[in-house]
């Protein structure tokens, strides 16, 4: 199956570099993806741009926490697996904070 896609640039760009752009585009629509189905970030409705930008750097920090600790653990478990069982064990999430710190050292 083919796909063509059509750009229309002023800038003069080798072909590598032209398909560059898309790929960051879509880097940035799989974390969008990531946000919205983690933590429901489309239905979020707060009003303060303070606290909305807040909220999405908190998001992105949780997201690339989870991501570490799962390299290092080599776990199979989901993000959502991992929330829950932090969030409603506390022995469990102080195991999480302790990995992750091992992770700065």
């Amino acid at each position: 199956m083919e796909e063509w896609h059509y750009y229309i640039s002023s800038a003069q760009l080798t072909d590598e570099e032209l398909l560059k752009h898309p790929r960051l585009e879509w880097g940035v629509e799989s974390m969008h993806w990531l946000l919205d189905v983690n933590f429901n970030e489309d239905k979020t409705r707060v009003w303060n741009m303070n606290l909305q930008k807040t909220l999405n750097i908190v998001r992105k920090v949780v997201l690339n926490l989870v991501k570490k600790f799962k390299e290092k653990c080599s776990t199979k478990t989901t993000f959502i697996g991992i929330q829950r069982r932090n969030l409603f064990d506390l022995n469990n999430l102080s195991k999480f904070f302790n990995s992750l710190q091992s992770l700065a050292h």
